[in-house]
């Protein structure tokens, strides 16, 4: 069982996406702890615990956080399951100090952004314009990286 929440909102704001994908999946979620179906009872949705894919049907691509933990465990030098629980939830990455942190501002007092947003939304909205404003040099360089 997965829930394929769909990413048609590409050019919206990273954290009110963030905030559509929670409330989906924490609608999905009450509603399941509601019915009365003992094949369902305990099931529980979660990015975290691969339930939850994330996708474009007109665009034909989905993902899940376990893709992006493990292209960025090697970036970060952590386990792919550790960096999967960092681009979820309250989670951020100051990389001015190069630490995770569970709050939204840094050391600095510099606002930080959440770590699903800057490390899989962002990337993927950096495709979405680049493909949109055909600038094929700016799309090869992104996908190059």
């Amino acid at each position: 069982r997965i829930l394929v929440i769909p990413f048609r909102y590409c050019l919206s704001d990273p954290e009110e996406i963030y905030q559509g994908f929670t409330r989906i999946i924490d609608e999905v979620n009450n509603f399941i702890s509601v019915v009365n179906d003992p094949a369902v009872s305990n099931f529980e949705l979660s990015p975290l615990n691969g339930t939850v894919c994330f996708g474009s049907g007109l665009g034909g691509w989905s993902f899940s956080l376990a893709i992006f933990a493990k292209m960025y465990s090697v970036k970060f030098g952590i386990d792919e399951k550790k960096m999967q629980e960092r681009l979820w939830g309250d989670q951020f990455f100051d990389a001015k100090a190069k630490k995770w942190v569970k709050k939204d501002v840094g050391d600095n007092g510099e606002q930080l952004k959440r770590s699903f947003c800057q490390f899989c939304i962002e990337p993927l909205r950096q495709i979405y314009h680049a493909v949109l404003s055909e600038d094929k040099e700016k799309l090869e360089k992104i996908l190059k990286a």
